[in-house]
């Protein structure tokens, strides 16, 4: 081989690994990939505010019980921004929603704006069409602000006043699920929404999944037939979930993770295959600190959907814990002391 084919070959190299975030030039993380995650999405719930957008596409297909055919694809998208503090016991957030849903040749839109504070949430319907909707029914409600009170003591629950404040058990449960994680590898530094962060790359741990699934399903007296053990195990071993996230550098904040699944066989009756499917969700955390202001609609229609839903239930739902907040999860009373 010629001298300046040499060159030109170490060039390529160069740049195709200069080009690809290559790990071997890349910044050494301060900590090891689960310590990272963890850490990651600690920081992330303790975040005051930020922006966020999420997605996620769903595709199925295969054939129904008669051998018809059958496409089913979901797409959805959802923006906006949101802050909390909870030792004021005060949040904030915006949201924009728009999904689409198509099953064979049927298309089904959906959109809607929502804006909410500790006191409430204002919702309205923006778009909604498909095969069998009335469009002279929904025409009257599109564009609409609904206000839905909050529940008086739901911000003391997700504070904690009275017990373990939720970010803490959502931190806690993010930091459980980086130990489903297999194949962990460090990818380099990528450049997410302007913030240079470490990208990782692993699978989901399907042994770990599948055993907590049948004990939890145990633990619920749920007691799984043979053809069903056979067909839940048949369906592990035909499923992958990869994902990647990404960790700032400066502030080890996790700010996007990205979660691919493949089902290369869908188990119906029998263990009978039938079709595939796929998955997709993408979701990227950026503007961390901004101010973020909730503008309540200047008319909105008052719609009391917890106190309905505490009516057929016989109460209002609570967020907490009922041995947290010293009841009897059998009774819903106080326990005595």
């Amino acid at each position: 081989m010629s001298f300046n084919r040499q060159i030109a070959g170490l060039s390529l190299v160069g740049v195709l690994a200069l080009s690809s975030g290559c790990a071997w030039f890349a910044p050494k993380p301060p900590m090891e990939a689960v310590a990272m995650l963890q850490a990651g999405a600690s920081n992330l719930m303790a975040a005051p505010s930020h922006e966020s957008e999420t997605k996620m596409n769903l595709h199925l297909n295969g054939k129904d019980e008669t051998g018809k055919a059958q496409n089913i694809r979901f797409d959805m998208k959802m923006t906006g921004d949101s802050s909390s503090d909870l030792t004021k016991k005060t949040f904030d957030v915006n949201s924009l929603i728009t999904a689409s849903l198509i099953m064979n040749q049927d298309k089904y839109d959906f959109g809607a704006e929502i804006r909410g504070n500790q006191k409430n949430l204002f919702v309205a319907l923006q778009v909604l069409s498909g095969k069998e909707i009335p469009q002279e029914m929904v025409s009257g409600v599109i564009g609409k602000w609904w206000k839905i009170p909050l529940p008086e003591n739901y911000a003391d629950e997700l504070s904690g006043a009275a017990g373990v404040p939720y970010t803490a058990k959502i931190q806690q449960a993010m930091k459980d699920a980086a130990l489903y994680l297999t194949d962990i590898s460090y990818k380099g530094v990528d450049a997410i929404r302007g913030l240079k962060s470490y990208h990782y790359r692993a699978q989901i741990d399907r042994v770990k999944v599948k055993a907590e699934l049948e004990k939890y399903l145990a633990e619920q007296g749920n007691e799984m037939t043979a053809q069903e053990k056979q067909d839940l195990n048949e369906s592990f071993a035909n499923a992958t979930v990869d994902i990647d996230y990404w960790i700032t550098m400066d502030t080890q904040t996790l700010n996007q993770v990205k979660l691919d699944f493949k089902l290369n066989k869908l188990i119906g009756d029998a263990g009978k295959s039938v079709g595939k499917g796929s998955a997709t969700i993408d979701l990227t955390y950026f503007n961390f600190g901004k101010v973020v202001v909730v503008k309540e609609p200047a008319v909105a229609e008052e719609f009391d959907l917890f106190g309905m839903l505490g009516s057929m239930m016989g109460g209002m739902p609570e967020l907490q814990d009922p041995v947290e907040a010293g009841k009897d999860p059998s009774t819903g009373e106080k326990i005595k002391k």
